[in-house]
């Protein structure tokens, strides 16, 4: 789904929600492990900051892997809140 978004342009690629990797991060991020979800937000066109916005990376405690909880710790290492009990959360507010 990220990857229609970023070809029909309908999130900019190179944007990211603060200290957030870039939404291209992401992708790549999630192409090596397609186990990763990514939520966010969408700002209305009726507004000048039209945008969807990922502001949250997650992984099922079911789905992890010990190799991909070291390469979400250094992707989300900027994180304002992560939790790696539970399965992986980051979110950037």
């Amino acid at each position: 789904m990220l990857e229609n978004l970023i070809i029909n342009e309908f999130i900019n690629p190179y944007d990211n929600q603060n200290n957030s990797p870039n939404v291209i991060e992401i992708f790549n991020f999630m192409v090596e492990f397609p186990q990763v979800f990514a939520e966010g937000y969408i700002v209305g066109p009726t507004r000048n900051d039209y945008r969807i916005t990922i502001d949250q990376l997650s992984v099922t405690k079911e789905l992890e892997t010990e190799k991909l909880t070291r390469a979400f710790k250094l992707l989300c290492n900027n994180a304002d809140a992560i939790t790696t009990t539970d399965g992986l959360n980051a979110w950037w507010d």
